[in-house]
């Protein structure tokens, strides 16, 4: 009876324990998010206006300080939710203040640091991607992001894609939705396709120059991504330039993570551009007079997914397989 008491007793106390914890951290989360909130409003007021220089100040110490808690386990939740407050709240004409601190790549943090910078760098796009003021910083954040997608960690290459994946709907988006953004003084309004052109040229560009492995498999990813994201938006000339780029780097593939990401990318191509690609081989068997040049894509990515199949790493032949079965779909009713 006694040991039956003593049981009884312990659990009561073990009950009593847990409930006081949960009544703490629900506290201190509240309070967390309070603070979170509240960060633009008490600059607002100490400094009587966010437009003040001594307030500006304050503003990138606040977001240095919150990047720097990224790198902490224990206190990334909190650096997260400053960060993204600052990012849905901060006015439109002072957004320079948010997204300049992440042009620097600081390579001494850890990975899920890295990670979550390169996912915020998408969040800033998503969320503030309908403004006109974003886009004089698109080509600053693309290129960054393209850097970035050069990281010896997977998960920070992933992140990177995914943020690519946000920036590019949102963009094109707002300017299908606007006719055209104003990028320079001169007032000249580019359209979605020329803003699609902007996103993809440093993701090319690194693939055709760098000699880096992660940097041609990260660049990888984040075409996949933006071949996703643009969908309808892609015309025959930057399918044309996308497949240039595909087929001319092939050589560049050394190892199974980047031909794996290779075709990766030739399937989102085919599952987005399927059209496109059938009617460059129309066109090459069609016109036959002439000095223009008409390649026919279709046949040569079938080619390097069949190639893929005979790879001696599973990975590789796995994803020719899946790249040639997403094929052998889309063209299953011609």
């Amino acid at each position: 009876m006694k040991h039956r008491n003593s049981t009884i007793k312990n659990e009561i106390v073990k009950r009593n324990q847990r409930l006081k914890h949960s009544k703490f951290i629900s506290k201190t989360m509240t309070t967390s998010s309070r603070i979170t909130a509240d960060v633009l409003t008490l600059i607002r007021l100490k400094h009587g206006s966010l437009n003040v220089i001594a307030a500006q100040n304050e503003i990138k110490i606040k977001i240095g300080n919150a990047m720097n808690q990224l790198n902490d386990t224990d206190s990334r939740s909190v650096g997260l939710s400053i960060l993204r407050s600052i990012i849905d709240h901060l006015p439109s004409k002072l957004m320079h203040l948010v997204i300049e601190p992440f042009y620097s790549i600081n390579h001494e943090f850890k990975p899920l640091c890295r990670r979550e910078i390169a996912l915020l760098l998408g969040y800033i796009g998503w969320k503030r991607g309908n403004t006109a003021i974003f886009y004089k910083y698109l080509s600053k954040i693309v290129h960054n992001l393209s850097k970035r997608a050069s990281d010896s960690d997977s998960r920070v290459r992933e992140a990177c894609g995914d943020s690519f994946s946000r920036i590019t709907k949102q963009s094109l988006q707002y300017a299908d939705k606007t006719g055209g953004i104003e990028y320079s003084e001169q007032r000249t309004l580019s359209t979605a396709q020329e803003v699609l052109e902007k996103i993809l040229k440093p993701i090319l560009k690194s693939i055709e120059k760098s000699m880096s492995s992660n940097a041609i498999n990260g660049n990888f990813v984040c075409l996949s991504n933006v071949i996703l994201a643009a969908d309808t938006y892609l015309t025959l000339q930057l399918v044309s330039v996308i497949c240039q780029c595909v087929i001319s780097n092939i050589l560049n593939v050394r190892d199974a993570k980047t031909h794996t990401s290779l075709l990766c990318c030739i399937e989102k191509l085919f599952t987005v551009a399927a059209p496109i690609l059938a009617s460059t081989t129309a066109s090459s068997h069609n016109k036959r007079s002439g000095h223009e040049k008409h390649t026919d894509y279709l046949s040569a990515l079938l080619v390097i997914i069949i190639d893929g199949l005979s790879n001696k790493d599973w990975s590789v032949r796995n994803h020719a397989l899946k790249a040639l079965h997403s094929v052998g779909i889309i063209f299953s009713d011609v």
